[in-house]
């Protein structure tokens, strides 16, 4: 996991603390983009945009035809707008070494860093390295609805059963500058050696 918040380590954060990376620093595997991009074209001939489709698909929303014959996202009307969270198994996960996982989280609005921390904490528990971001604007695949990645493994050096060092995170809130970019959820005791991935 180390090389992967290296790579990122220069980032900026965004205005609600979050990590923001921008295109050509992590990449899909050829096959994957391809697919991505095959599914993309797909949803032009049946959705309005892709955004509608996945708010449907993430929140639940109601698909109704629009003036063109397309479908289009519609907020049920007891829906609470801003509420809603999806997350879920990256369907075109950038390419990363085995072991590691690559989640999509979807936000119905904008969320601030500590709501991402206690989303993820939550998920996935106990016993996991941790790396979180959102991309820039410009490098979403779907820049209408705010979401954030969250690329994780199994940790080699805690057990499921170890509870969260949440003054790690705090200490990290503290003396970390804005540029870093990655939040781990466990620390490996002092005297392991990191695993390079």
């Amino acid at each position: 996991m180390s090389s992967y918040v290296d790579a990122i380590k220069d980032c900026k954060n965004d205005e609600y603390k979050r990590v923001v990376v921008s295109s050509g620093l992590l990449w899909r595997a050829p096959h994957v983009e391809q697919k991505r991009v095959e599914d993309y074209e797909q949803d032009k001939d049946k959705w309005a945009s892709t955004a509608d489709r996945q708010q449907c698909e993430s929140f639940g929303y109601t698909a109704i035809k629009d003036k063109e014959g397309k479908l289009v996202a519609q907020i049920d009307g007891e829906a609470v707008k801003g509420e809603k969270m999806a997350w879920m198994e990256n369907k075109y996960p950038y390419f990363f070494t085995e072991g590691i996982s690559h989640n999509v989280v979807f936000f119905e609005s904008i969320k601030g860093r500590d709501y991402c921390i206690h989303t993820i904490k939550n998920k996935l528990g106990p016993g996991r390295e941790v790396v979180w971001f959102t991309n820039s604007i410009e490098s979403r695949s779907v820049p209408e609805i705010d979401h954030i990645h969250v690329i994780y493994r199994d940790s080699p050096f805690l057990s499921k059963k170890t509870k969260y060092n949440t003054s790690i995170i705090e200490s990290m809130k503290r003396k970390r500058s804005p540029t870093v970019t990655a939040q781990r959820m466990n620390k490996p005791p002092p005297c392991s050696h990191r695993m390079n991935h």
